[in-house]
């Protein structure tokens, strides 16, 4: 594949590579993509081809395709790594991550319910005193007047 390098699709909405662009795809990409590529050398079984691109081809997350470093903007770096192998790794610890964080929303969340269950109980088992309307304190015994 000449001196294209293999960089793996990272943006979430995927690569976007403009005509005049040199890719290395393998068969099966590049036959879906066929109607905007010039073959200039096609693919064999163990060898990506290498192709050019005649209109604008979009590639999905994780897609690896081979590109010329010295062609490659920054713009297209924001979208395209170099190692699909990172890329693995950031997703799993993206993955992760998320599951940590959801597992101790859960756990609070179980947390507080249990505690709003547990209260509710509480108050059915203990009911709470209450002054009835008709019973009054008795009143100390007057002191006798002249002492």
């Amino acid at each position: 594949m000449s001196n294209l390098v293999r960089h793996t699709v990272i943006a979430a909405k995927g690569a976007n590579i403009a005509a005049g662009f040199l890719l290395g795809l393998d068969a099966a990409q590049a036959s879906v993509r066929a109607h905007n590529l010039e073959t200039v050398e096609a693919a064999t079984d163990k060898q990506p081809g290498v192709y050019r691109t005649t209109a604008a081809v979009m590639f999905k997350r994780g897609e690896e395709i081979g590109v010329d470093p010295a062609l490659v903007s920054g713009a297209m770096f924001a979208e395209i790594a170099a190692s699909s192998h990172e890329v693995a790794k950031q997703t799993k610890a993206d993955v992760g991550k998320a599951r940590a964080e959801a597992t101790k929303k859960k756990a609070a969340a179980d947390k507080k319910a249990r505690a709003a269950a547990d209260l509710a109980k509480s108050k059915e088992k203990t009911p709470t005193p209450t002054k009835s309307a008709g019973a009054a304190k008795p009143k100390p015994p007057a002191k006798p007047a002249g002492d």
